[in-house]
This record gives structure tokens, sequence and C-alpha cells, in this order.
């Protein structure tokens, strides 16, 4: 689920590796297997949003029709918050899962996420955050050790992640490769 309306850098890999861009939110894996929906947003009036948001509701109750799919929601602020489809989104959360749904999203302000996202999620991955709230709401969600979490997410460096199992609370430091390293 693609919310920016051009970004090189996340289409063009996708482009190359074989998904399809479209604005049609009636999937058929057999046929597009790997999509990249990207519904455009021509202009920010209310009437552009509010058509966006309909494509996008649409897109995730045929995924919950359909069940097997995964999911990636870029910016899941956005897609919940301003285009209000929270409820489709804890829909999947809820019962995603025993249909085969598998849901991946990205934000840059936790604190500014449905709880469901955290609570329903089985693996966290955590970059570095200097805004008190973010850290507060993120620690909220790594179990025991909040004071630990807190500690940490100021501290990481370009390409480290915090890792949580969030159902056994175990927590692992981690480097992702440096894309830009030959």
């Amino acid at each position: 689920m693609a919310t920016k309306p051009a970004d090189r850098q996340l289409y063009e890999p996708l482009l190359a590796e074989g998904y399809a861009l479209t604005e049609d939110p009636a999937l058929d894996a057999e046929k597009a297997p790997r999509v990249v929906f990207r519904p455009k947003l021509e202009e920010p009036t209310p009437a552009a949003l509010a058509a966006q948001a309909d494509k996008f509701e649409e897109l995730l109750l045929t995924v919950f029709q359909q069940g097997g799919w995964e999911l990636y929601g870029d910016e899941i602020r956005y897609l919940t918050t301003d285009l209000k489809l929270h409820k489709p989104m804890e829909l999947l959360w809820l019962q995603g899962r025993s249909l085969g749904i598998s849901i991946v999203v990205s934000t840059q302000r936790p604190v500014s996420i449905p709880v469901l996202a955290f609570e329903s999620a089985t693996h966290l991955f955590l970059s570095r955050m200097t805004d008190r709230l973010n850290i507060q709401r993120a620690a909220e969600f790594a179990g025991a050790d909040m004071d630990l979490v807190r500690f940490i997410l100021p501290r990481l460096v370009r390409f480290e992640f915090l890792y949580i199992d969030a159902r056994t609370g175990q927590m692992v430091r981690t480097r992702a490769p440096n894309p830009n390293a030959r």
C-alpha cells in the first residue's frame, strides 16, 4: 500500500523485482501476486483524499475477503489517521492472522498510530528516535524492560535497529546493511 505519489527509492527497486504498479483494488493473486497498490492523489483536497481513502478501503476489504495476502503499509499514520482507515486496519489486525494475512507497517511517529498496530505485532523493529513521546510509546510495547528500550532508542545509529520479539520480550540490537555501500 503505497501512499506517496512518487518515490524513486521505493518504487523503482520494487518494479525492477517484478512488482506491478496498480490503482485497481481488485486483486488477483494468480495474475499479479506482487503488487504495489498506489491510488494517486492528484491534489490534497478533501474530495481527492476521500477518493484515495475509498480505494484503500476497497483494497483492505478485498484482502480480508480473499485472505492469504501479505500487506506492507507505507506510513500507517497517514492511512489510519489522515485517510481515516483505522477501522478496516483494526479489522485486519484483529482477524487477519487467522485468514493468513500478514501486515507489516511503518511509521515515523509511533505515538500517532493505533494501539492495535503494536498489540497485534509479533515482531517490532525500532529505529533511532529522539522524541520523548515516541520513545515512551515504543517502550510501552517492548514488554518488561521499558527502561532499557528508552535508553537504547536515542543511541541507535543509522541502519541500526532494536528488534523485539513481542511474544517473548527478547530484544536484539542489529544493523541492516548500508544500501549505499559497495
